[in-house]
């Protein structure tokens, strides 16, 4: 949050940022720890890089849990409230795409990549340099090569 993007580049072009913002409340796997605000809207940093302006990147690539997806308002009892699940999401993209982006995202598991762990994470590519996204072909599984076990890798 104390990052400044114009003075962090310091006057150079920006083509591309590569944020993995805190995922430890949106995972499944968080358990029972309270939600702490500043934590939990540590994204929102992202647009600031985004926004028009000497250090405004070309191209962003977001990684994070499947869950940041349902990234929604809280009820007042600090859960999750399931009326509004993606709602804070979706105004996210909204506001990448304000400022001149077209973005997309998928899942994509890691075994499907050459990496010995069966990961599935959310990605999250935004451009604004006019060149399409294109998302990476698998390479293991199925009639391609042998999947990678946590022993070989």
């Amino acid at each position: 949050w104390d990052v400044v993007p114009a003075t962090a580049a310091d006057g150079s072009a920006v083509y591309g940022l590569w944020a993995s913002p805190d995922c430890r409340d949106f995972s499944v796997a968080k358990g029972g720890k309270p939600r702490d605000k500043k934590i939990r809207s540590l994204a929102w940093s992202v647009t600031r890089w985004c926004r028009p302006g000497p250090a405004q990147p070309q191209v962003v690539f977001v990684e994070n849990v499947r869950e940041f997806a349902g990234w929604g308002p809280l009820l007042p009892n600090g859960k999750r409230d399931p009326k509004r699940k993606g709602k804070t999401f979706r105004a996210w993209i909204a506001k990448l795409r304000k400022y001149g982006y077209a973005v997309e995202w998928r899942v994509l598991n890691a075994a499907d990549y050459g990496a010995g762990t069966n990961r599935r994470r959310l990605f999250i590519v935004a451009r604004r340099d006019g060149q399409p996204i294109v998302w990476p072909k698998p390479t293991h599984g199925k009639g391609l090569l042998p999947y990678v076990t946590a022993a070989d890798s």
